[in-house]
């Protein structure tokens, strides 16, 4: 083997050692970037994943708060309503309105709670019952955001 070919050998030898190192880098750099798109797509998916529950949260405290609020205004309407009005119990001695003023300690509004325990515990009359519930009725449906007819 003569000088000239064993140098042609090594300078091939050398080329495709150069051209194994960039490849090698070049996967590197990919695996590189494959890992942090991942990690990226990864974290959106959480951020996404962690905004759906708090969506959910949100309404199901909204429907919560719905079902409340017109069990309230159901359980008023029906005392003023009642022709024998004078033979039920007293509003605080009521069970059904005062199970709802303790839920609605918990789940309503300060407004929505306000009415309430102004119906229920201040002793009111008859006309300022239904002036209660009538406001009560504007501020939940403002409160919901459900348009009002």
């Amino acid at each position: 083997m003569d000088w000239v070919a064993l140098a042609g050998l090594a300078v091939a030898g050398f080329a495709l050692y150069v051209q194994w190192r960039s490849h090698r880098s070049a996967l590197d750099a990919q695996a590189t970037e494959s890992r942090e798109g991942r990690l990226h797509a990864e974290t959106l998916a959480k951020e996404d994943r962690e905004h759906a529950l708090a969506l959910i949260r949100e309404d199901r405290l909204w429907a919560r708060r719905a079902d409340l609020y017109a069990s309230i205004l159901e359980v008023m309407r029906n005392r003023i309503e009642n022709p024998e009005a004078s033979k039920l119990p007293r509003p605080e001695d009521d069970p059904d309105l005062t199970a709802l003023a303790t839920q609605a300690n918990v789940m309503a509004s300060r407004h929505v709670l306000d009415y309430l325990n102004k119906f229920v515990y201040d002793g009111v009359d008859r006309n300022e019952q239904i002036q209660i519930w009538d406001d009560l009725q504007t501020v939940v449906y403002r409160e919901l955001n459900i348009p009002r007819d």
